[in-house]
């Protein structure tokens, strides 16, 4: 049976600018056809718009055999005092898996 798994990121923002979270997607077995997912982050503690740009939903394709791929998240940098943010990828809507 396929299934996904999601790699944990970190990511210092820094007091300016975008960093980027890039999340790899993996596929427990290769498959003979190609099999996509519609991905998209979701708030955790951090908030899309202020902590990190809305990403998603947008699709990813695994082609015949492949068993990664990547997606990144934009993280933006303030100054504000804050402990560690987090937020989620979010998978839907599998096809040919």
């Amino acid at each position: 049976m396929l299934s996904w798994t999601i790699g944990d990121v970190t990511v210092t923002e820094g007091n300016a600018g975008t960093q980027l979270a890039t999340f790899t997607v993996s596929l427990s077995i290769p498959s003979n056809q190609t099999v996509s997912v519609v991905a998209a982050a979701a708030d955790g503690t951090a908030v899309a718009g202020s902590d990190y740009g809305a990403t998603g939903p947008v699709t990813i394709s695994f082609a015949p055999g492949q068993t990664s791929q990547t997606i990144s998240v934009p993280v933006y940098g303030d100054t504000l005092v804050e402990g560690d943010e987090t937020l989620k990828l979010v998978l839907s809507n599998p096809t040919s898996a």
